[in-house]
């Protein structure tokens, strides 16, 4: 039952990642914005500004809200990629989400409930062809992990790679397609490599940083920060001291973030705690962004 779902899921992503059309196109354009409307009326309820927009452009990609001041701090720190949606942050959610659900259900169950959470992601994000890209690469290495190909995930990869460049060979010069490869990478190939070595070590910090999973967000940094400063940070020390500091922080700030706004739709009072923690993480990115960019 759990491989049929998977398959289905993955056929759906197939036949919509292979489409060059916004996968908003096919979707009721107004239902999108209606729901992306309400999330940006959570963030401004909950948050201040800057942090308020902050959060709107690390969690959906949705930039409107950014001041021109603040936008150009971004650009002056080496770090207005973070507001972009992109395979990065598609990846993110979804080893989060898997994370999150294994505690719950099996890993087969969770793959489907993480596919899930991704092609929610996708269409919260105005479903642009590079975060379908991402979810495409993300299913078929979840799928390839629940059909028996776990512990060779590159396999699954290296296939929804060669697929996508079959269809469409111009994007391998897109920065979206190599965050999303370098990304998928290290969440489904280098995260488990780091959890085990840490595991066998027996280190005093080892559980905590399972627990937190903070391996799945470092992955997927080490591997895509390259790309990230090759692509946006002009050649510039100051870009590569401000990744290093402010990457970090992206990940449990798109938990937070997520989170604050996905109660804020169910439950206000809810949002207004989780609005506490994302307080504080956006804050400390605004600081960094305008220590940076200044």
């Amino acid at each position: 039952m759990k491989r049929r779902v998977l398959l289905l899921v993955i056929l759906l992503l197939v036949r919509v990642g292979f489409n060059p059309v916004n996968i908003s196109q096919t979707i009721s354009v107004k239902g999108i914005e209606g729901w992306r409307m309400k999330l940006v009326g959570v963030a401004a309820r909950n948050l201040p500004e800057p942090e308020s927009a902050l959060v709107l452009g690390v969690v959906l990609g949705y930039k409107s809200s950014l001041s021109r001041e603040f936008y150009q701090s971004l650009i002056n720190s080496g770090s207005v990629h973070m507001v972009v949606a992109s395979g990065y942050n598609i990846m993110v959610v979804a080893g989060l989400a898997l994370s999150g659900f294994l505690f719950f259900v099996s890993r087969g169950w969770a793959s489907v409930l993480a596919i899930g959470v991704m092609i929610f992601y996708v269409i919260l994000t105005g479903g642009e062809i590079s975060v379908v890209r991402a979810a495409l690469m993300g299913s078929m290495v979840f799928v390839g992990a629940v059909l028996g190909r776990g512990a060779k995930a590159w396999w699954s990869l290296t296939l929804a790679a060669w697929l996508l460049l079959m269809v469409d060979p111009s994007i391998i010069g897109s920065i979206s397609f190599q965050l999303s490869v370098a990304a998928t990478f290290g969440v489904t190939v280098l995260a488990p490599y780091f959890k085990k070595h840490l595991e066998e070590s027996g280190a005093s910090l080892a559980g905590l940083v399972e627990k937190l999973d903070l391996t799945t967000s470092f992955s997927a940094l080490i591997l895509t920060w390259p790309i990230i400063w090759f692509h946006f940070g002009r050649g510039s020390l100051i870009s590569l001291v401000s990744n290093a500091v402010i990457l970090p922080l992206v990940p449990l700030l798109m938990a937070f973030g997520g989170l604050m706004l996905a109660s804020g739709v169910v439950w206000g009072p809810l949002a207004t705690v989780i609005s506490w923690p994302t307080y504080a993480l956006a804050h400390l990115v605004v600081i960094l962004v305008r220590l940076f960019g200044g």
